[in-house]
């Protein structure tokens, strides 16, 4: 066990952690943490009302929805690309493509809760 591990596991309060670059096989129900393009899945086994659960991540997919549209929107104007900074723009790129990550780990998130 590296020391990352242990740190993570005494932050959480968890006895046990598995760190897998994906995840392969059905995990049943579990909430999915998401910070940037990492993925964190902590089981649910009758500890979440997953229908609250479910209007909590449609909401936050609602407004990464709108993040992107608008972001995608101003990097669609080619006066906004001329005018604009080229490390802003860039950085509006990257955000954008971080969001739209995020957006479909949600999506993906959300379709294993209803399927369970």
């Amino acid at each position: 066990m590296s020391k990352g591990e242990v740190y993570i596991q005494d932050l959480a309060k968890v006895e046990k952690l598995n760190i897998t670059p994906s995840v392969d096989a059905e995990v049943g129900q579990t909430i999915a943490g998401v910070f940037s393009t990492v993925q964190v899945l902590i089981p649910l086994s009758g500890v979440v009302d997953i229908e609250a659960l479910s209007a909590r991540l449609e909401k936050k997919l609602g407004k990464l929805e709108k993040e992107i549209e608008s972001t995608s929107k101003r990097l669609s104007k080619p006066d906004f690309v001329k005018k604009a900074d080229a490390k802003f723009v860039e950085e509006t790129r990257n955000n954008l493509a971080e969001a739209e990550k995020q957006a479909e780990i949600l999506r993906d998130h959300l379709l294993q809760l209803k399927s369970n």
